[in-house]
């Protein structure tokens, strides 16, 4: 069972859902959005019926393909995936890019989308889903590797230092 939260307390921690343990307007004891306060239960219901609309459908693919061949297309997707996933909206990503000088939050690399992997990933708890920052995905995968736990990445400093000094030694 989810651990109770006011919208409040969410907001304030920076977590995207809140649990009261009440019921919404139709029944559903569910996790709900702080952006909106609306049942997440409530929520993927009604997307399910709205999607199923052949109206529906014509008018997503007429849209697809306007922002297809204007080639705004994949942007607007990740907008609206960093959105819904983790609550940023694109003004907060950009000033979370202005904040790090356009740099991996850990190694420092630079964000220019010039190659895969200089793409900013969005880096958070998963317990919480507290947004910490913007990695790229190197650093993003290694933390994700290591389950998020400082424990696991100071015993990997301590393996590495321990394994350069054996390789001096080899090597002298």
């Amino acid at each position: 069972m989810t651990a109770k939260i006011s919208k409040a307390e969410a907001k304030a921690k920076g977590i995207v859902r809140f649990f009261t343990g009440e019921p919404c307007k139709h029944g559903h004891i569910s996790e709900r959005r702080v952006s909106s306060g609306e049942c997440v239960e409530c929520n993927l219901i009604s997307g399910r019926k709205h999607k199923a609309s052949p109206k529906w459908t014509e008018s997503r693919l007429r849209l697809v393909v306007a922002q297809k061949a204007a080639g705004t297309y994949t942007k607007r997707l990740m907008e609206r995936h960093r959105k819904c996933k983790y609550g940023v909206s694109e003004g907060e990503y950009m000033d979370m890019l202005a904040v790090q000088d356009n740099k991996c939050a850990v190694c420092g690399a630079v964000f220019d989308g010039s190659r895969r992997g200089t793409t900013p990933a969005v880096d958070h708890d998963h317990a919480t889903g507290f947004v910490r920052g913007l990695l790229c995905v190197s650093c993003n995968t290694g933390i994700g590797k290591l389950k998020d736990s400082i424990q696991n990445l100071q015993s990997a400093v301590q393996y590495l230092n321990t394994t350069k000094k054996l390789e001096a030694n080899c090597v002298s």
